[in-house]
Order: C-alpha cells, then structure tokens, then sequence
C-alpha cells in the first residue's frame, strides 16, 4: 500500500498526456480524415511537448498514415508527425 501514491502518478503520467480534440482539430485543418486515436505515444515527440496524441488516418490522397500530434498545454500551435 505504500507504493500506490507512487503508481498512481505514474499511471497518471503515462495516460493523462494525451488531448483527442487538439489532435482532431489538427489533423482536419491538414485535411486528414478517417481518423483513429490510438492513445499516448511515448518518446515521440519533442522534450518541450507534453502531449503526445497518437492517431492512424487517411491523408488527403486516400493513402494510410499513422504518426503523433505533439503540442504542449502553453502552446497553440500542435505539430503532426508521421
């Protein structure tokens, strides 16, 4: 029972780092569609970025991708990598 504190924050850390709507908005304004989220990404993204939103879609020529939309809570501006 000592240990729960522990494990709780890192379940925390682990599964709270991720923002479905941040990431939808950016992958529609970049013209994906069929979109998937498929959850926290780990060591995708930038030290700066906390949020690290995994997703599977369609690009804009019907062609499967997958890849991360990485932003941070100060930041508006969420960047795609695939």
């Amino acid at each position: 029972m000592k240990n729960m504190p522990v494990i709780t924050i890192s379940l925390l850390l682990f599964t709270g780092c991720t923002n479905e709507e941040v990431a939808r908005n950016a992958l529609d304004k970049a013209r994906f569609y069929d979109i998937e989220i498929t959850g926290y990404s780990l060591f995708s993204c930038a030290a700066s970025d906390f949020i690290h939103t995994g997703f599977k879609a369609k690009n804009a020529f019907g062609e499967p991708v997958q890849g991360v939309v990485c932003s941070s809570p100060f930041s508006d501006r969420p960047v795609i990598k695939k």
